[in-house]
């Protein structure tokens, strides 16, 4: 899966996102420390050149406040740029102080990211299944729901922010339904979907599977061999561009080849079952016949048992003797 998508940057993750909006009286009475030092720093020029009073501090302490204000939309994030690249320091939602400008900047329209869960949909196509590839194989379409939320806001912008990390979370999400599906038949898929371990297994939750392999002819044959991916996990991959999975959904797996679909086809099914009953009635009612005008002396319960012993039946059901030697039978269901 890891050769089938790109290599996210290596950046380091940075601080995690700050949830919650908070109290904004909170926020701004634990970060006034930053105004009221900026404002002696900023008053101690004038106190050295001209000797400052208390209107001078006082208006220091104001210019100082204006700079270092900062209002952050609620549910939101801000990255603060030092000398105008990226730093460490993160703004959680509210009024507040911190940094002034123009020592730190913020562009409202790059720096600030919101925090609410980006839902999108997805339905990888023609995808392999146990059964086989190709139209008559065993190709399905795969419908998920993702959600996705920024866990990492540094990690996040230095990656490009949505229009390049959605991408390649889209590109990692559907080489793990690929692989994932590879291995399983469309029932074992279908289980797997009404019960959650399929999205449990493209979440991460399972970083390990099973696999079928030929050994050969001799002892083995085909056998389960146990596949570790705990090297490279969705999971793992996403977080490296900074976020999160908050939700994954599997809406569905639709059979999307002719073999597939076919094997749906429940009215087909049971006409094709219908006729291979029929089919074997028919050869064990005549091997019975047989039976009797060969071996004329026997019970009809001896001959039912012959028939049944060179057919391979273990049980089966009389449904009329008669008098004669065409003696009706039925398998049993």
């Amino acid at each position: 899966m890891a050769d089938q998508i790109a290599n996210a940057p290596q950046y380091e993750r940075g601080p995690v996102a700050i949830r919650g909006s908070g109290s904004t009286w909170a926020n701004q009475i634990s970060s006034i420390w930053y105004p009221l030092i900026w404002g002696i720093l900023i008053w101690l020029p004038t106190l050295l050149s001209f000797g400052g009073g208390l209107f001078t501090i006082v208006i220091s302490w104001i210019l100082a406040g204006w700079l270092c204000y900062y209002d952050i939309p609620p549910n939101s994030n801000a990255v603060l740029r030092r000398l105008g690249a990226y730093s460490p320091k993160i703004l959680g939602a509210g009024k507040q102080f911190n940094h002034p400008w123009p020592l730190y900047t913020l562009k409202k329209l790059k720096d600030i990211m919101s925090l609410e869960p980006e839902l999108f949909s997805m339905s990888p196509k023609d995808v392999d299944t146990f059964e086989g590839d190709g139209k008559d194989g065993g190709q399905i379409t795969a419908d998920l729901t993702v959600t996705l939320r920024v866990l990492f806001p540094l990690l996040f912008l230095l990656c490009g922010g949505w229009t390049k990390v959605l991408p390649q979370i889209k590109r990692a999400i559907e080489s793990a339904v690929r692989q994932y599906c590879a291995v399983r038949s469309f029932s074992d898929l279908k289980n797997e979907k009404d019960n959650g371990s399929a999205a449990a297994i493209f979440r991460g939750a399972v970083e390990s599977f099973y696999t079928l392999e030929y050994e050969g002819e001799g002892k083995y044959g085909w056998y389960e061999k146990f596949i570790s991916v705990s090297g490279f996990t969705l999971i793992g991959y996403i977080l490296r561009w900074g976020v999160e999975i908050f939700t994954l959904e599997v809406q569905d797996f639709t059979p999307t080849s002719e073999g597939l679909k076919a094997a749906q086809d429940l009215p087909a099914i049971a006409k094709k079952k219908a006729d291979a009953d029929n089919l074997s009635t028919d050869a064990f009612n005549e091997r019975t016949r047989r039976l009797r005008a060969e071996n004329p002396d026997a019970s009809p319960d001896e001959i039912l048992y012959m028939a049944g012993a060179l057919s391979g039946v273990t049980e089966a059901k009389r449904i009329s003797i008669g008098g004669n030697s065409k003696t009706p039978i039925m398998l049993q269901q």
